[in-house]
């Protein structure tokens, strides 16, 4: 049978770890601390959503930490939401 790879031919280990996978990582985290901060969660899935599409392009490596940035972005989101609606 013929092998199907899903990734490029190169190592995933060489490629530099994106600096806005770890900011979107970063803020993520720092949102839940002061609560309330909307432009922070929306900052933290911007970071996370051009990080993903970078490395999507195959330049960088990272791609955990920008989903668990938007992942956390979108639960604070949804907290606020169901704060604000009772």
């Amino acid at each position: 049978m013929k092998e199907v790879r899903r990734f490029p031919k190169e190592n995933k280990q060489n490629l530099e770890v994106s600096r806005l996978a770890i900011a979107s990582f970063v803020v993520g985290i720092i949102i839940f601390v002061p609560l309330y901060n909307f432009e922070k969660a929306l900052v933290s899935a911007i970071f996370g959503l051009v990080a993903i599409r970078e490395i999507g392009l195959g330049k960088k490596s990272g791609r955990g930490f920008a989903v668990f940035g938007i992942a956390l972005s979108l639960l604070f989101v949804a907290i606020l939401v169901v704060s604000y609606c009772q």
